[in-house]
């Protein structure tokens, strides 16, 4: 509970509960002295209930304020509470000395700070004095000590210690059930921070699991990585290197925190065994370096250092998919605070990066297919179409788009029906393809009539499935 917390815990207690019972106490007060003959009356009481009333409305006054410090709170509620002792003690002495009943009232301040004990430790300290206080002020109501015989007095002085006790234990009660109260509040925060955490991280793997599945740009998705990462992390220098196997080094990819400068110019040979991104690639498992420290997860430090800064802590994550490294994820950490958790999370972060690098590395590889496909079709004297299994048209070459006389940015993606507008002899025989073998062909004569020209063109026509 913090401090702004707790005074508005106290400053509630005192509206609902002191205040109240203050002004019953003073009611109670002005109703046993007006039972009094008018020649036993004095100013001194008429000013002992006066300077009570005033101190209530002062008490009053102190706690409408919403912004108090803690030790002003802490501060008010003492005053008020000495301040209740004496008026108790001064209704005692004005109502009868030894046969009154007002002693009762140090009873109910006693578990009054019972009810405090918890907030505020010392006040329980004041109930201590209310036995040798009862005894004073009956001291000077009497002017002697000849009422320490007297059964009524020893009896009443018994029955306060026995409250003072109870009070006392009451006490120890509250603060036990308040003490623990505050670890499981304190638990609860730290399950709550842990379950966010938790949910921060799921949240941060699903974004690049969509980003992933919704696009194909490396340079996005490896930069989202890197972002996540260090925004999970609260770090400041986080980065992506990736294999140049032709040149047999690791070179910068993507950073934060990190200058382009600084990517650009990262250049470290594969062989390197001094530099943690290197020697995390030919461990093949995340490695932690501690600048002069051994633990658990390090593995020769003195020998590691990072690429960029000259923090305390590194952490260098391979990238591998189907054993094939595909280069290092990068974190520096000005203190030591890499939990078995967040190894964790780098590794699975690591391991979206290597699919990505390898969905980009698959449609490079399957763009230069198509490309060199698109070149050798343009290339052939014959026409050339190519269809899914649904008989939508995927290729077409422009010695075809000129015998069915369309363009390709109109036939692309259009079912064959629309593209060879009545002749089902072609669609009948590309059917025919789909449903034989890989091995098979198939051939046919079909005859076309061209647009504009009055006869028929005859053409052979060759089909087999790939």
């Amino acid at each position: 509970m913090t401090d702004r917390e707790f005074s508005a815990f106290l400053r509630k207690i005192e509206w609902k509960v002191d205040i109240p019972l203050r002004w019953v106490l003073l009611v109670l007060g002005g109703i046993t002295m007006g039972s009094l003959k008018a020649q036993a009356l004095s100013i001194g009481m008429l000013g002992g209930l006066s300077l009570y009333a005033l101190s209530n409305i002062a008490l009053m006054l102190v706690f409408l304020g919403t912004k108090l410090p803690t030790q002003v709170t802490r501060g008010a509620l003492v005053c008020s509470y000495i301040t209740d002792v004496v008026f108790a003690s001064f209704l005692v002495y004005h109502t009868g000395g030894i046969g009154s009943d007002m002693y009762l009232l140090y009873c109910l301040l006693v578990f009054k700070a019972a009810v405090y004990y918890p907030y505020l430790h010392s006040i329980i300290f004041i109930a201590f004095l209310f036995c040798p206080l009862y005894v004073y002020v009956l001291y000077l109501g009497s002017h002697g000590l000849f009422f320490l015989r007297e059964k009524v007095f020893l009896f009443r002085y018994f029955l306060l210690i026995g409250a003072v006790f109870i009070g006392m234990y009451t006490a120890w009660l509250m603060d036990s059930r308040q003490q623990r109260i505050r670890i499981l509040y304190e638990s609860l925060a730290e399950e709550k921070k842990l379950t966010d955490e938790r949910m921060r991280q799921i949240m941060a793997v699903n974004e690049i699991a969509k980003a992933l599945v919704s696009t194909l740009d490396i340079e996005k998705v490896l930069q989202l990585v890197v972002d996540v990462l260090a925004s999970i992390f609260g770090i400041g220098h986080c980065a992506v290197a990736l294999v140049d196997e032709e040149k047999g080094e690791l070179v910068g990819g993507f950073g934060r925190g990190i200058s382009e400068e600084e990517i650009r110019a990262l250049r470290i040979s594969l062989d390197d065994k001094n530099a943690i991104l290197t020697w995390a690639l030919q461990k093949r498992y995340p490695i932690v370096a501690v600048k002069g420290k051994k633990g658990k997860h390090l593995t020769r430090p003195w020998m590691l250092s990072g690429p960029f800064g000259d923090s305390d802590l590194y952490l260098a994550a391979p990238l591998i998919t189907k054993e094939q490294l595909m280069g290092v994820i990068y974190l520096e950490a000005p203190s030591e605070r890499f939990s078995k958790e967040q190894l964790d999370l780098t590794t699975s972060f690591a391991h979206f990066a290597a699919l990505a690098l390898e969905n980009a590395q698959l449609y490079r590889c399957m763009d230069e297919k198509r490309k060199e496909l698109e070149a050798i079709l343009c290339s052939i004297g014959d026409g050339v179409i190519v269809i899914d299994s649904q008989c939508n048209l995927m290729m077409i070459n422009p010695v075809a788009c000129e015998i069915f006389e369309t363009t390709a940015s109109i036939a692309i993606g259009q079912p064959l029906s629309k593209v060879v507008v009545g002749d089902e002899a072609l669609i009948s025989l590309l059917e025919e393809a789909l449903e034989g073998d890989d091995d098979s062909s198939f051939t046919k004569e079909i005859v076309l009539r061209p647009a504009g020209n009055e006869g028929e063109v005859v053409y052979e026509a060759l089909a087999s499935p790939l």
